[in-house]
């Protein structure tokens, strides 16, 4: 095996079609590489293979791991909502807001689950619409979500309810029965 046309480098057989070879580090340079294996059978047959790979900068212990910082808080609510159906009243589609930005909704139709921007009549028409408000990844604070409702006679259905992310766990205990 040669890498980028240098030295020769030593590979053994670890199977029928198959070979291992440790290739030195620095025979390797940034950017595209040259990768050149050939085998020789014993009738005298050779076949050879390249490959070009393509390394990187090296590696450094910050450009590997990449955590969050442990000063900060990100949410990790995933909330379920649901619309009911009012006797009367059919509607037409409906929004959710949070902090005035429309957000995506997750909902469950005929067996699969659907992401959508504007929940259409086709979603609402059941006897409850569940949906799902994905705030995940959030930065630690107070977010209000607002639900719009559109009826098919053209009046506005509106709710709000406001979450806090990052907050401790309640205190308190399970009461005594």
């Amino acid at each position: 095996m040669r890498v980028n046309g240098g030295t020769l480098i030593p590979a053994t057989v670890a199977g029928l079609g198959s070979f291992t070879a440790q290739v030195p580090a620095t025979a390797l340079r940034t950017g595209s590489n040259t990768v050149v294996a050939a085998a020789v059978a014993f009738d005298g047959t050779v076949a050879t293979a390249d490959v070009r790979v393509n390394v990187g900068a090296p590696l450094t212990a910050t450009s590997v791991l990449t955590l969050p910082s442990t000063k900060k808080c990100t949410s990790r609510r995933l909330f379920r909502f649901r619309i009911r159906a009012v006797k009367g009243y059919s509607y037409d589609f409906g929004s959710v807001y949070v902090n005035k930005k429309r957000v995506r909704i997750f909902t469950r139709y005929k067996k699969r689950w659907v992401r959508v921007n504007r929940v259409t009549r086709k979603y609402l028409e059941t006897k409850t619409f569940t949906g799902w408000v994905d705030l995940r990844g959030l930065a630690k604070g107070r977010y209000t979500m607002k639900i719009v409702v559109v009826t098919t006679s053209g009046r506005v259905v509106t709710g709000t309810r406001k979450y806090r992310t990052c907050t401790g766990k309640l205190k308190g205990s399970v009461p005594r029965l």
